[in-house]
């Protein structure tokens, strides 16, 4: 089950990765408009226990930051699954976001 958890933490990673700037600053009309519905249903999902853990926090700021440094991205994952890990519930709520997204994510440019 863990690597499942890997994965759908690098799947959120890659989605809220660009985005995480102006959801941090709760800004967010900055987002795409193609994107901004499933990127706000996202972090409606994570960013309470993301906000909630500093390590996770710190970690979202550095990517929001520079988001294609990989070893923001990767300390980002790894909270992602730490958090995923204490709530298995809402593993399946995201895996379902992000199957419904990934058309867009696959396709969106960036904002910045």
């Amino acid at each position: 089950m863990t690597l499942e958890i890997s994965e759908v933490a690098q799947q959120v990673t890659n989605f809220l990765g660009p985005y995480l700037k102006p959801l941090l600053e709760k800004n967010e009309i900055a987002l795409e408009r193609s994107v901004a519905r499933q990127i706000v249903g996202l972090w409606g999902e994570l960013g309470a226990m993301i906000s909630n853990r500093s390590t996770a926090k710190a970690a979202a700021e550095k990517l929001a930051m520079n988001p294609t440094d990989a070893q923001a991205r990767n300390q980002f994952t790894r909270e992602i699954t730490e958090i995923l890990k204490l709530m298995p519930d809402v593993l399946a709520e995201i895996k379902l976001t992000l199957s419904q997204t990934s058309e867009v994510s696959n396709n969106k440019t960036g904002v910045f």
